[in-house]
């Protein structure tokens, strides 16, 4: 690794950490969830600076939010790595105001306690109709420092989009992300963010990584592989205190 004070997490070490058995329940546990009940479920992977991943519990909630936000496990070197929450069907596969607010305090919170710069990724599963699939819908901030300073703008968006949301429902992501009539938030989106999704299928009770992932970081429909797509959200974490 060569500087003891810098990890870097590849797109190779992040499709194994979206691969790994217990990263795999921990998904299947909130879809299903989700699926029975209509609300939102999520749980937070964070990294100790030089040794693992550590996994937090499953946080359940309403139709709404979560009802209480994973403990926050921040000490000296310990730094937010991914955070996933659901969407239920019928919802907006795509960050709200208050995810990327909770992604900039996963931001701040890791620097100011854990004394470790880092730009985590965020990530939203979303069921379709079919019970046997899923998305994995990926964002991170292009840059961390600075995020979108007026969230309302995102909240205006949000009810417009609502507003001219028509009643179908299909299971194209495609058909979502590329209405005519969501150009103004694709533009927001992808002026502060990087965007992407993975899809999933489940194998009886296992969910498995679809061999193709849909790319939405190109102007352009595009496919490309899971790997290359999440080279696109390698980050490096900074160790500010290099005494661990």
């Amino acid at each position: 690794m060569g500087d003891a004070s810098v990890e870097h997490i590849t797109g190779q070490f992040l499709y194994d950490l979206l691969n790994a058995p217990r990263i795999r329940r921990k998904f299947a546990r909130a879809i299903r969830f989700t699926s029975q009940t209509n609300w939102e479920a999520g749980f937070e992977v964070y990294r100790e600076f030089g040794k693992g991943t550590i996994v937090y519990r499953l946080v359940k909630g309403d139709n709404r939010r979560l009802l209480t936000a994973p403990e926050v496990p921040y000490r000296h070197g310990v730094y937010d790595l991914f955070n996933v929450h659901t969407h239920p069907l019928g919802d907006e596969p795509r960050p709200s105001a208050e995810d990327l607010a909770y992604l900039k305090f996963c931001y701040d919170g890791t620097k100011k306690y854990a004394d470790v710069s880092v730009n985590p990724v965020g990530g939203i599963l979303y069921p379709f109709k079919d019970p046997r699939l899923f998305s994995l819908v990926l964002y991170q901030f292009k840059d961390p420092e600075e995020p979108p300073e007026k969230l309302d703008e995102l909240r205006a968006l949000e009810k417009r989009i609502a507003e001219l949301q028509d009643s179908r429902q299909d299971d194209s992501l495609l058909h979502i992300f590329e209405r005519a009539d969501d150009n103004m938030a694709d533009h927001f989106f992808h002026r502060y963010l990087r965007l992407g999704a993975l899809f999933y299928r489940f194998r009886g009770k296992t969910p498995v990584l679809d061999p193709i992932a849909t790319d939405f970081l190109s102007e352009q429909e595009n496919t490309t592989t899971p790997s290359v797509l999440l080279d696109a959200f390698s980050f490096s974490a900074h160790l500010l205190d290099k005494e661990i």
